[in-house]
Formats: structure tokens, C-alpha cells, sequence
């Protein structure tokens, strides 16, 4: 089976221009340098990677603030609770199963 194009005797084939590797390279640097000159594009993108990381044990979220103007703080009495919790139900389903 043969790919036939709309305009064959086009010189601009719109399937090279996209396959390049060097063109994918162009894209991305450029979609990242225009992304780094916006300030505001820079702090969601901070906001939303610090939001993304949490405890590997509990799932809890690390860092936390009261209000949007504060900084971000860690969040130490919330990992705590979260895995005493976790080391209760943990017992209790040993407890349950036995």
C-alpha cells in the first residue's frame, strides 16, 4: 500500500518537516525558551511542581502554605499524623486478618 499525498509535486511535504529530529529540537527549545521569559508561566509552573510532591509512605503533600501570599513551609505535622494513621491501620489489618 502506497501513501498518496494531496499535492504530489509539492516541494513542502508537511510529513519530512515533522519527522525531523532537528525540527522536534527547534520546537521544544523554543516552546521552552518562550514559556521561561513569562514570569507568571515560571511561578505556576513552580507552584503546581512543588504541589506535585509528596511523601513516598502516605501520599501526604510536603509542602504547604496557610495563604497564597506566604511561603511555602514543610509540612511536618501533617507527615506525622499521616503515618501514625498509617501505623494504626496497618495493625489493625494485621489484627483483622489474624
Amino acid at each position: 500500500m502506497t501513501r498518496k499525498y494531496i499535492n504530489q509535486n509539492s516541494d513542502f511535504d508537511f510529513n519530512r518537516l515533522f519527522d525531523s529530529k532537528l525540527n522536534k529540537k527547534l520546537l521544544i527549545i523554543a516552546s521552552v525558551s518562550i514559556l521561561v521569559s513569562c514570569s507568571a508561566t515560571k511561578e505556576m509552573a513552580k507552584e503546581s511542581l512543588i504541589e506535585s510532591i509528596s511523601d513516598s509512605r502516605t501520599g501526604t503533600q510536603l509542602f504547604v502554605r496557610k495563604y497564597d501570599t506566604e511561603p511555602y513551609g514543610i509540612n511536618a505535622n501533617g507527615i506525622i499524623k499521616a503515618r501514625k494513621d498509617a501505623k494504626k491501620k496497618k495493625a489493625k489489618d494485621i489484627l483483622e486478618n489474624y
